[in-house]
C-alpha cells in the first residue's frame, strides 16, 4: 500500500508482509565469493571518488531531504544520464557510520548496479507512457534526484516522517520508501529507501521514480491522474517486465 500527501510534495510506500526481496538488475553476489564482494566494494569506492572528475558531475554534496537532514551519508556517486536529448542527473548517498558507508547498505547499493537500475527504470518509464498514451512533456527538465539509502531502523523511526504522517492522515503507516519533491528547494527532489531483507529495494525505486517523472513530466497537467495511482500502474507494469 501506498500514500501521497494531500500537498503533493511527498509520497511513501507502505511496506507489506507479501514483498519479495529483490535484486538490483536481477543480480546476487554469492556470499561465499569473498574476494568478488570486496573487488565491486572497491570498485562502487572508485567510482565515488571518481565522480567529480566526470564531465556534468555534480561537484557539491547533494541537496539533503528534511526527512534524512539529521543522518549522517557518505556520497558515493553523482551521475547524469542521457537517452536522446533528455537528460537526469542524480546523486547516491549512503548513511554511514564513521565516516565510511554501512557496509550491508553500500554492498546493497553499488553504484555500478544503481546506474543500471535507473537506466532501465527510465526506458520502462517511456515504454510505459507510450503505453498509457501520455505524452509524458518535460516541463522540469533541470530537476535533479537525490537518493538517500538509510538503515531500516531509521526508516521505521516513528518520528522519521512523522510530519508527513499527520498531514496525509496516515500516522499508523509503516513507511519502507519515500518521495520528497522538496517544493521549498527549486530542481531537487529526493528519494528515500533501505533495504528489503537484506537486499536492494528495487520495487521502492521503481514505485517512488514514478512519482519524480509524474512531477517532472507533469502528467497531472495532460492526464487527470493522481500521482499515487500513476505510480501503482508503473510499479505493476515495472513487476510484469521483470
Amino acid at each position: 500500500m501506498s500514500a501521497r500527501g494531500a500537498a503533493s510534495s511527498t509520497s511513501c510506500r507502505a511496506r507489506g508482509r507479501d514483498r519479495p526481496a529483490l535484486r538490483l538488475g536481477g543480480r546476487k553476489i554469492p556470499r561465499g565469493v569473498k574476494g568478488d564482494r570486496r573487488l565491486l566494494a572497491v570498485s562502487a569506492w572508485l567510482l565515488g571518488l571518481l565522480a567529480p572528475c566526470i564531465p556534468g558531475a555534480a561537484h557539491a554534496e547533494p541537496f539533503r531531504s528534511e526527512y534524512v537532514a539529521d543522518l549522517p551519508f557518505a556520497h558515493m556517486t553523482t551521475t547524469q544520464l542521457r537517452r536522446g536529448s533528455r537528460t537526469l542527473v542524480y546523486s547516491l548517498s549512503i548513511q554511514a557510520r564513521d565516516g565510511a558507508p554501512i557496509e550491508g547498505l553500500a554492498s546493497a547499493y553499488e553504484p555500478l548496479l544503481v546506474h543500471a537500475e535507473m537506466t532501465k527504470l527510465w526506458a520502462l518509464m517511456e515504454a510505459f507512457l507510450d503505453a498509457e498514451g501520455l505524452e509524458g512533456a518535460d516541463c522540469r527538465v533541470q530537476f535533479n534526484l537525490n537518493i538517500f539509502i538509510i538503515k531500516e531502523a531509521q526508516m521505521r523511526e516513528d518520528a522519521r516522517f512523522l510530519s508527513y504522517k499527520q498531514s496525509a492522515n496516515q500516522l499508523n503507516y509503516v513507511i519502507s520508501a519515500f518521495y520528497d519533491a522538496t517544493p521549498q528547494v527549486r530542481g531537487e527532489s529526493a528519494i528515500i529507501l533501505s533495504t528489503s531483507v537484506g537486499e536492494a529495494d528495487t520495487l521502492g525505486l521503481a514505485h517512488e521514480i514514478a512519482h519524480y517523472w509524474f512531477d517532472r513530466a507533469c502528467i497531472g497537467r495532460s492526464k487527470q491522474e493522481d500521482s499515487e495511482l500513476f505510480a501503482r500502474k508503473f510499479e505493476q507494469y515495472y513487476r510484469d517486465q521483470r
